[in-house]
């Protein structure tokens, strides 16, 4: 069934949905995201926001191809922060990153300065270079806090 929705429609959804972070030059994903921290597009694509701003600004992606961040923050939809690459590719990349090593402690960060808290290890913010005894004093360093 055809969408009711035009692709300019989508578009400027989907413009109003994130913001730019000045430090990293990401595009912080405003709206739902999925409990692995990547943006869901539902606004009738049904597409992670990350695949449909490549698909939007770059071009089509293979049905054997993913797209990989390479600045390892999932919630960000820059086009120049994403590449494609194979999943095996991807799947190696992802597990020599920053990211990959602290997954455990990763934090969500949102344009809303919500965060979402998980375990109580040290973990470093590659953002602002340093290292925190916890995601708790991180979000109160940095001052993430909701409430801040």
């Amino acid at each position: 069934m055809p969408s009711k929705y035009t692709d300019e429609e989508r578009e400027v959804v989907f413009d109003n949905n994130w913001t730019p972070e000045p430090n990293t030059g990401c595009w912080l994903w405003t709206k739902s995201v999925n409990p692995k921290g990547y943006g869901y597009f539902a606004y009738r694509t049904g597409k992670l926001a990350h695949r449909y701003s490549y698909e939007k600004f770059i071009g089509p992606i293979l049905d054997d191809m993913t797209i990989n961040h390479k600045c390892y923050n999932t919630c960000c939809v820059n086009p120049n922060h994403l590449e494609l690459m194979t999943r095996e590719e991807n799947s190696k990349a992802e597990n020599a990153s920053p990211s990959g090593q602290i997954a455990r402690q990763k934090m969500i960060v949102r344009a809303n300065t919500t965060m979402r808290l998980r375990y109580s290890r040290p973990v470093k913010c590659i953002t602002a270079n340093q290292t925190f005894p916890s995601l708790n004093e991180a979000a109160d360093k940095m001052g993430l806090r909701k409430g801040n």
